[in-house]
């Protein structure tokens, strides 16, 4: 039998190297996808992004890009409040040349405040929000029970940030004695129903929800779903010009922000937003129509229940049960609302803006303070005039 020298029987290192190879960086595991039904409410599915959101994209290291997309945000809604303000303004001027001691009727009021809002402001504010690209949430389906469970959080809102707004007021009168105008009471008051209903119920919620949901959260989004939600709201807040509007507006916008970024589909909050405007504008009007408001005053001074029961009147009745079913409402959206805060999910975003970034270049930009300055503006305008 022929010897075979030692060398034979030992493998070189190269050998053993392709023999049995060795992983220097083994493939990374993705992040794990929440399943379908895992978070009941509001929607289980993640976003779909150009990069998947189990893979973060690295943000942009040049923000100069994002700025300059928010400033062009906040320079298009600033122009609907700009574009909005001064044809109304020049109506009014020339009906006022025109015939001095002419009142105009209820209706035509309302006529000459949304015509130049939503035939020419919001176009022209929407014309320069549409040069930046805008990418949809994917579209998922709301169950009637679900949209039920946040229209009564949305109530709550609108309460919530109502009665917050009524405690600021009250302070700035007491501390400072300045008073702020509440539109929705000259609303509510102020007579015509239909047209009021028109505007408030219609044009309105479809108007709004085009520029402050699908618009600006479509082109914030890809920054950071949080900052699209929270930034959107303020906005909607802020253009009401008002502090007695402007808490509740927030509150309701975030909701119905996080919605639409959930849902993608823009029906679920016009619904959402007609439904609210319908109970929080529209009914009382109805119910407070022909309304003796001294009487309601004086009944408060009374403490006789049999003298209270006979100053009631059907209307009255109504009218009070109305308050109280808001009220019960607003009490159960409160409890939704602590029950399922805990399930509200933020998914990375392609661009998302790296942390301690995000005030400087959302709200520090040309735009952004044009918008904030004229909101501002507005809103010490509405008390001065008291």
């Amino acid at each position: 039998m022929e010897e075979r020298p030692e060398e034979y029987f030992e493998e070189s290192a190269q050998e053993q190297e392709l023999a049995e190879p060795r992983m220097q960086n083994p493939p990374r595991e993705p992040a794990p996808v929440p399943p379908q039904g895992q978070y009941p409410f509001p929607y289980p599915q993640q976003p779909m992004y150009p990069c998947p959101p189990q893979q973060p994209c690295q943000p942009a290291p040049d923000l100069r890009e994002s700025r300059k997309d928010f400033s062009t945000m906040g320079l298009g809604v600033f122009m609907i409040l700009l574009a909005a303000n001064l044809l109304q303004t020049a109506v009014g001027i020339v009906l006022v040349m025109a015939n001095p001691a002419y009142e105009l009727p209820g209706w035509l009021e309302w006529v000459l405040t949304a015509v130049p809002m939503y035939a020419v402001a919001m176009p022209v504010g929407m014309a320069v929000i549409w040069t930046i690209p805008a990418q949809s949430p994917e579209p998922q389906k709301i169950g009637t029970g679900k949209l039920l469970v946040i229209l009564l959080i949305c109530i709550a809102c609108m309460y919530g940030g109502n009665l917050f707004g009524i405690l600021v007021t009250t302070l700035m009168e007491l501390l400072f004695g300045v008073t702020s105008l509440n539109p929705v009471e000259d609303v509510v008051l102020g007579g015509g129903i239909l047209p009021m209903a028109i505007v408030t119920v219609l044009l309105a919620p479809v108007f709004e929800e085009l520029v402050f949901r699908k618009f600006l959260i479509d082109r914030m989004r890809c920054y950071g779903e949080r900052i699209a939600v929270i930034t959107s709201a303020l906005m909607f807040g802020l253009i009401h010009g008002n502090l007695s509007q402007l808490f509740y507006a927030f509150a309701v916008g975030l909701v119905l922000g996080y919605v639409y970024l959930r849902s993608g589909k823009l029906r679920y909050t016009i619904g959402l937003h007609m439904a609210v405007n319908f109970l929080g504008s529209v009914v009382p009007a109805i119910l407070m129509d022909g309304l003796d408001l001294d009487a309601l005053g004086f009944m408060s001074t009374i403490t006789d229940p049999e003298a209270i029961f006979e100053l009631l009147t059907p209307q009255l009745l109504g009218y009070y049960g109305y308050a109280m079913g808001m009220v019960c409402l607003a009490i159960v959206g409160l409890v939704l609302l602590v029950l399922y805060a805990g399930r509200v999910r933020f998914y990375p975003a392609p661009m998302e803006l790296p942390r301690g970034t995000g005030f400087r270049t959302i709200w520090l930009n040309p735009g952004m303070i044009l918008l904030v300055l004229a909101c501002a503006g507005s809103i010490v305008l509405m008390c001065l005039v008291t």
